[in-house]
C-alpha cells in the first residue's frame, strides 16, 4: 500500500492532482473493509514535496559527482586502486587535478574482449 502511494507521488507534478489522487487512493482500501486508521498510519510519513517543479524523492538529491577511472581488466597488473591510494599525493599536489579531483576516483574495470566475442558478431 505505502509502495503504491509512493508511486503516486512519483508520477504526479503537482500537489493538487497529487492530493486528489491519494484521496482517491485512500477510499479503495476503506471500500474493501480496511481501517482508517491503519491507512492513515501507513500513508502518514508520505509528503508531496517539489523539487524543481517535479514531484521527487529526496534520495537522489544527495548523490555526489562521481568521476569513475574505467580501465580494461588485466589478471596480471597490480591492484589499481591500491596504486592510486599510495599515489595520491601526486595528484592532489597538482593544481588543476586537486580542482578536478577533490575525492579519490571510482575505479571500475570493463572486460577485455574474448576470441568468442571477436569471431561471433551478435546482430545479424
Amino acid at each position: 500500500m505505502k509502495g503504491e502511494a509512493l508511486r503516486l507521488k512519483r508520477t504526479n507534478s503537482s500537489r493538487a492532482t497529487f492530493e486528489e489522487n491519494v484521496y482517491k487512493f485512500k477510499s479503495r482500501p476503506l471500500a474493501r473493509g480496511y481501517p482508517k486508521n491503519l491507512i492513515e498510519t501507513l500513508l502518514s510519513d508520505i509528503k508531496f514535496t517539489l523539487r524543481k517543479g517535479i514531484g521527487a524523492t529526496s534520495k537522489h538529491e544527495s548523490r555526489k559527482e562521481l568521476k569513475p577511472f574505467v580501465a580494461q581488466y588485466q589478471p596480471q597488473e597490480p591492484n589499481l586502486k591500491n596504486v592510486l591510494m599510495e599515489e595520491w599525493h601526486l595528484i592532489q599536489n597538482q593544481p588543476s587535478l586537486r580542482q578536478i579531483f577533490k575525492e579519490p576516483t571510482l575505479i571500475s574495470y570493463k572486460r577485455a574482449k574474448s576470441l568468442k566475442g571477436i569471431l561471433i558478431r551478435a546482430k545479424l
